[in-house]
């Protein structure tokens, strides 16, 4: 199971978005890096649920496009019966996040944007129409806006609003006030972005490869 997970994880391209975001705030911080070999044990968890490590199994024979009208058609199941599995397949363990941030940032310091998740969420609903597009602008702040296009350029990051909904659905600390910090990461041959959420228990996360994430 954990085998046809990783081929959905890895098997297709990073989804990239059209559209510009909004600036936020931007804190500069120090991380200690750690060396680590980032590979699918560290980066991408299954979750413990059998019908959470089955649900998405489907996926890894469809297209891109067949992947997104499968996950519209059955978003209703996924926000009500499913949303908890969507959280787990997005999480780093501390060392291969910090060393994804380190691989990528190198000498320089590390820039970090504070994102509220009520910000992030505004406007949206548990579903599959929009996606959340999350960019690095010239000055190194992380931008985001809402889409309902994505290619597979791997320009930008892309999450889906399940997503975010999964990690306040399985954390009942985590609300609108709750503060992300969002960076660009190297993991693996992907530069991408990450986050880590303040004052929660291994609260660090990759970036969505393919729909369902």
């Amino acid at each position: 199971m954990k085998k046809s997970l990783s081929v959905i994880l890895i098997a297709l391209a990073v989804i990239s978005c059209k559209k510009e975001g909004d600036k936020n705030d931007v804190t500069t911080v120090e991380t200690d890096s750690t060396n680590v070999t980032l590979n699918a044990e560290n980066i991408e968890p299954i979750a413990e649920d059998s019908l959470c490590a089955t649900y998405f199994d489907t996926l890894v024979t469809m297209t891109t496009s067949e992947q997104v009208q499968w996950l519209r058609d059955n978003q209703n199941e996924i926000c009500h019966d499913f949303i908890r599995c969507i959280e787990p397949l997005h999480k780093m363990n501390k060392q291969a996040y910090n060393e994804a941030v380190r691989i990528h940032w190198g000498s320089t310091s590390e820039v970090y944007t504070e994102i509220t998740m009520g910000d992030i969420l505004e406007n949206t609903s548990c579903d599959y129409n929009k996606y959340i597009k999350f960019s690095e602008d010239k000055n190194n702040h992380i931008t985001f806006t809402h889409t309902d296009t994505f290619t597979n350029s791997g320009v930008a990051s892309c999450y889906s609003v399940p997503f975010f909904k999964s990690i306040m659905e399985n954390n009942s600390s985590v609300d609108d006030k709750t503060v992300l910090k969002f960076t660009k990461a190297k993991v693996g041959p992907n530069e991408t972005i990450v986050f880590t959420i303040d004052g929660m228990t291994n609260g660090y996360f990759d970036y969505s490869r393919i729909p369902p994430k």
